[in-house]
């Protein structure tokens, strides 16, 4: 598939989104996280990264895409939590005095 842009954005907040004559809007935006003059602070910033328009169906298919990897994400953590509980019992059953 060709690309129209070969830039990437990394967004960490949506701040704004919308329907109008059946489109869907999104405004994702950044944290720059801008330092104060003085040094002494540091501000989140944020700034709109990228706006984006799409009719229903790829919103849609959006959010069965965005779905099924927040889905992947959890049963990853949760399989790593399982593995560290269990892994951790282990250790104490061999720690344990016979």
């Amino acid at each position: 598939m060709k690309s129209i842009s070969d830039d990437v954005t990394f967004v960490t907040n949506v701040v704004g989104i919308g329907v109008f004559n059946g489109v869907v809007n999104l405004s994702l935006a950044t944290f720059l996280f801008t330092p104060s003059d003085d040094g002494k602070t540091v501000e989140p910033d944020p700034a709109i990264s990228c706006r984006i328009r799409m009719d229903e169906a790829c919103a849609a298919q959006l959010r069965d895409m965005l779905t099924r990897q927040l889905e992947s994400i959890e049963k990853g953590r949760q399989d790593q939590a399982r593995i560290a509980h269990n892994g951790s019992d282990e250790s104490a059953e061999r720690a344990k005095p016979n």
